[in-house]
């Protein structure tokens, strides 16, 4: 029975290894223009100083998906695969304003910030990644975004990469006014100081919410059986988001290895 049972499984991995329900992202800013200045300064990514960083301010009207979310991760996207600046450690940072731009100011950035999590240019690839040490709740509100240098990577001027994003002023006619905002000091000098409208592209993780049932039970009638295999290869055939708990394997995707999960906690017995 155990044999007949993975050969079914090794039958529909074939129909179905094409149709994963990926963990869900929300991606804002996608445009077409480039930028060396936001989220990081790369031409001095290889300065140590910890007075480099990037602010943006992501506004409300963007982020309606995100509502009552828990924020697991954020990818920013470049042009071509980092291979000039990489390296080096950027903190991230997040804080809800009120402010929609950057006041006109001498100093216009955020303080208070709470710190999310650390990452770093990685050569050959065309996404800086962050994944959160602890979810960050969003409930509405201008969420700004600040991409800090904490310790220097490699950085060559000349044919550096750059970011993908949107003008804000195509979208929303913030003629003059400013959302991104970026400072570069080096022994109290100020090397470089710039306002813009460009905000980065950007990809919010979201957290999967509980599950109400338990693991495997798909088809949410109270308990794991065959049904629920049934259940769970109709949503991979139908490219429809499954429920929390089809996440059987445990590995925040679901897609057929989840399928041979769940007829394994079957024929173990684990559940009735």
């Amino acid at each position: 029975m155990k044999k007949v049972n993975r050969l079914f499984v090794a039958a529909l991995m074939a129909l179905a290894s094409l149709l994963p329900v990926q963990a869900e992202e929300v991606v804002v800013a996608d445009g077409h223009h480039y930028s060396s200045q936001f989220p990081v300064v790369m031409r001095y990514y290889n300065q140590n100083t910890t007075h480099n960083f990037a602010q943006m301010i992501y506004p409300a009207s963007m982020l309606n998906e995100l509502n009552g979310k828990k924020i697991i991760s954020l990818k920013f996207f470049v042009n071509e695969p980092f291979q000039r600046i990489y390296g080096g450690d950027i903190q991230l940072s997040l804080k809800v304003v009120n402010e929609d731009v950057f006041p006109n100011v001498a100093n216009p950035s955020f303080t208070g910030m709470q710190v999310v999590a650390h990452g770093s240019p990685v050569r050959g690839e065309t996404e800086l990644v962050f994944n959160f040490t602890e979810p960050f709740e969003y409930n509405g509100g201008n969420l700004a975004v600040e991409a800090r240098v904490t310790e220097k990577g490699e950085s060559h001027p000349d044919g550096i990469e750059e970011f993908i994003g949107m003008y804000i002023l195509d979208e929303y006619g913030y003629y003059g006014l400013d959302v991104c905002y970026c400072f570069v000091q080096l022994n109290n000098v100020t090397l470089y100081s710039e306002r813009g409208f460009m905000l980065p592209k950007a990809a919010f993780g979201i957290a999967e919410d509980a599950p109400q049932y338990d693991l495997g039970d798909v088809d949410h009638d109270g308990k794991v059986t065959i049904a629920d295999v049934t259940a769970l290869i109709d949503y991979l055939l139908s490219g429809e988001e499954a429920p929390a708990e089809a996440n059987v394997d445990g590995d925040q995707n679901v897609s057929i290895s989840d399928v041979t999960a769940l007829i394994d906690m079957l024929l173990g017995g684990t559940n009735n």
